[in-house]
């Protein structure tokens, strides 16, 4: 899931140099510049990990961002995203804890004190619990692969930007400094009710792409979701409180494919 998120991220980028150099596709108006994008299809879902889509992967990075708290970098190098640096075992943010059989990998991430979601609440270390427990739950749409997820016994906020990562006993798993390589981080004030606080357990959680937020969802990547007109377009701008900065690009409109005509 790391590669295909990357690709989809490349791609976003190819679309944004093509645009650069092609007359009327990227233009200075009184609200800044604008990328008007081609897209294969719509998203399929918006909850639950990324979805089986290219579409979808790539909307979800400019609502989310890159998956879990650490990304990879344009050379596939691990690369700090809301956490603020790379926990490994070299740095001492990743131990090895306990005696036997009860050995185990623990991993602490470090959350970026500035970064919010688009509503603006800031990202906490309970949504990243939150949305741990969210990828496990059986009933998700477009579930997440729950291969490094699964191979944690408990993910514990210590404060409200210090979350730790346990993994189970005799489990090392190559993907560890990434913490949740394949889920978005969602806001659980938002989501909370809607799962009836139970994300793991909640049968409720079938019910996400079809609420007000599969149409509405809310990240902490550099863009918002103005609008989404089915078949038609679906339209983002530019985050100013982004946590890396506003992104050069002020309006993000990615046209839907017109349904062929079968007269």
């Amino acid at each position: 899931m790391l590669i295909v998120t990357r690709i989809a991220t490349l791609g976003l980028a190819l679309a944004t140099f093509a645009g650069a150099i092609a007359p009327g596709m990227v233009h200075a108006q009184a609200g800044g510049k604008i990328l008007v994008v081609g897209s294969l299809g719509e998203p399929d879902t918006f909850v639950g990990g990324e979805g089986g889509l290219y579409g979808t992967a790539v909307v979800g990075n400019l609502i989310y961002g890159q998956p879990g708290l650490v990304g990879i970098d344009d050379l596939m190098r691990p690369e700090a995203e809301l956490a603020t640096d790379v926990p490994t075992l070299d740095n001492g943010e990743a131990v090895m804890v306990g005696d036997g059989a009860d050995q185990h990998l623990e991993t602490t991430f470090h959350l970026r004190q500035n970064a919010t979601f688009s509503d603006g609440t800031p990202v906490t270390a309970d949504d990243v619990v939150f949305s741990w427990k969210l990828s496990l739950n059986p009933g998700c749409p477009a579930q997440a692969g729950n291969d490094l997820e699964s191979k944690y016994s408990d993910v514990v906020a210590v404060d409200p930007h210090t979350v730790v990562f346990k993994m189970k006993p005799s489990v090392i798993h190559p993907f560890y400094l990434y913490g949740l390589p394949d889920v978005w981080i969602y806001p659980s004030k938002r989501l909370g009710s809607l799962v009836d606080f139970d994300p793991q357990n909640s049968p409720r959680v079938a019910n996400l792409q079809s609420s007000v937020y599969g149409r509405q969802p809310v990240g902490s990547g550099p863009y918002t979701l103005d609008s989404w007109d089915p078949g038609i377009q679906m339209v983002f701008h530019a985050r100013s409180d982004y946590y890396r900065g506003k992104p050069a690009i002020d309006t993000i409109i990615i046209l839907q494919p017109a349904e062929p005509d079968t007269r």
